[in-house]
């Protein structure tokens, strides 16, 4: 992997030295999954999003919102209803560029390894498919 422009010595940033594998690796996740007891099965987007609303309906106050730090203001506030009207939740945070670290409310789930046995993750963003998160280092 370079870095463009090329240079003696150059690293990439951390976005770009740990989540460019993402977007050559397979498998992929091209169309939505829901897991079952069975694993993960392949469903229609009207599957997925019926899925998504029994899920968060029955999740309540239980529900954590995160919104990443480059949000618009109209962004962030769309985010805060969602939260406190669509989910009926007071767990939200939305995050500055500059902080260390997400500031999740007591409570709530704080470990990336609850990731692999969560019954829902909505990820939302215009690049999902292009950008990763880094959890596999």
């Amino acid at each position: 992997m370079r870095t463009l422009p090329v240079k003696e010595g150059a690293i990439l940033c951390a976005k770009g030295r740990y989540g460019w594998h993402k977007l050559v690796s397979e498998p992929r996740i091209t169309h939505p999954l829901i897991r079952t007891k069975e694993g993960l099965i392949k469903v229609s987007w009207d599957e997925a999003f019926n899925h998504i609303k029994e899920s968060l309906t029955s999740a309540g106050s239980a529900t954590t919102v995160i919104g990443a730090g480059h949000l618009t203001n109209e962004e962030a506030y769309l985010i805060a209803r969602l939260a406190h009207e669509g989910l009926d939740t007071d767990l939200l945070t939305i995050e500055e560029l500059g902080d260390k670290g997400v500031r999740v409310p007591a409570g709530a789930i704080t470990s990336t390894d609850a990731i692999a046995t969560a019954d829902l993750i909505l990820v939302l963003g215009p690049r999902s498919r292009y950008e990763g998160f880094v959890l596999d280092l």
